[in-house]
């Protein structure tokens, strides 16, 4: 983090259903969208045993109407009635930058455009000022920080951002414009993103145990951050950590509506297996049966969300793009 606030949940982030919660997971110590082919060819998995799993403590769940995200604050919520924020009437006109009642230059830069989030850096409006930040017209966070990222939001869209400060009469305004939704490439490395979060798929602490929660970590990279798609057969992905040559899988191998995501054998059958499929964020990673996919889920390990098997409602927090490693 870069000091600014993270303002999550622009046009129509929904709160995620509430989960069953599963037995158990190790406890911390505290149209479809195939991947594009690849040259390269992947090992098969490890299936080198594991040193079993740690003690169990039971997830709590969260309370309601809060959002999938990790450590964002503040949380907004903005609920759209129409549009997607790509029209073009929202396009701002290139205008001069406006001033305060006191003389104040109002600017507002937007980069590190990804598909799902912005950077927004803003001049300062005076000493100790707070600021409005809309997307489209409507508010979706309040802040004292000159920068924040704007996350959650639709790939390939543009939006109308504005900052403002009414008393001081400031007013900074821009149009974002998101990438187009990233696409995993088979047995290639990528961090895996959710599209509502901006969060990464996490294998709890690197571990190699099986039975390790897959969690939504912050977007950092690293190696437990790191997944490749291996082709199982029958147009169907085991889903590999490089931390530790392992798979994603359900726990207690069987695919079912609320199970957690947790590390196990590569070799554990159909539970084992994905299928991906496009989705208006991004694409989804699907369950072979069970009409079941993965999605940030309302359990929490320690201080992190688990990933969970949910039932596909279409939300932001069950799509995901894939970022190169």
């Amino acid at each position: 983090s870069d000091g600014g606030d993270d303002i999550p949940d622009v046009p129509g982030a929904p709160v995620p259903d509430r989960e069953t919660p599963a037995a158990g997971v190790t406890s911390p110590a505290p149209s479809s969208a195939a991947p594009s082919p690849s040259g390269a060819v992947s090992p098969a998995p490890d299936p080198s045993g594991s040193t079993g799993p740690d003690p169990v403590l039971p997830l709590p769940s969260i309370p309601e109407g809060i959002l999938p995200s990790v450590a964002l604050t503040p949380v907004a919520r903005y609920n759209a009635t129409s549009g997607t924020g790509d029209q073009e009437e929202n396009a701002s006109p290139d205008v001069p930058p406006a001033l305060t009642d006191d003389g104040v230059q109002a600017v507002l830069e937007i980069r590190e455009q990804t598909s799902g989030s912005v950077r927004l850096t803003w001049s300062a409006a005076g000493a100790d000022a707070d600021y409005e930040v809309s997307v489209d017209g409507e508010p979706v966070a309040s802040t004292k920080a000159t920068r924040a990222r704007l996350i959650g939001l639709k790939p390939d869209a543009k939006y109308l951002v504005e900052v403002r400060n009414r008393k001081l009469g400031y007013r900074a305004k821009g149009n974002a414009e998101t990438a187009p939704a990233a696409r995993p490439v088979q047995n290639s490395w990528f961090v895996l993103t959710n599209s509502l979060t901006g969060g990464a798929a996490d294998l709890y602490a690197a571990r190699s145990a099986d039975g390790t929660p897959i969690t939504l970590g912050n977007d950092e990279g690293g190696t437990q951050q790191q997944w490749q798609l291996v082709p199982a057969g029958d147009d169907t992905y085991s889903l590999v950590s490089k931390a530790s040559n392992r798979c994603a899988v359900p726990l207690g191998g069987e695919a079912v509506a609320g199970a957690p995501l947790v590390q196990g054998d590569c070799r554990s059958g159909a539970a084992a297996r994905w299928t991906l499929r496009a989705s208006a964020y991004g694409f989804t990673i699907r369950a072979t049966s069970g009409d079941l996919v993965i999605g940030a889920g309302a359990q929490r390990f320690g201080t992190y969300r688990v990933l969970v098997l949910q039932k596909d409602t279409e939300q932001r927090h069950q799509s995901w793009t894939a970022v190169p490693d």
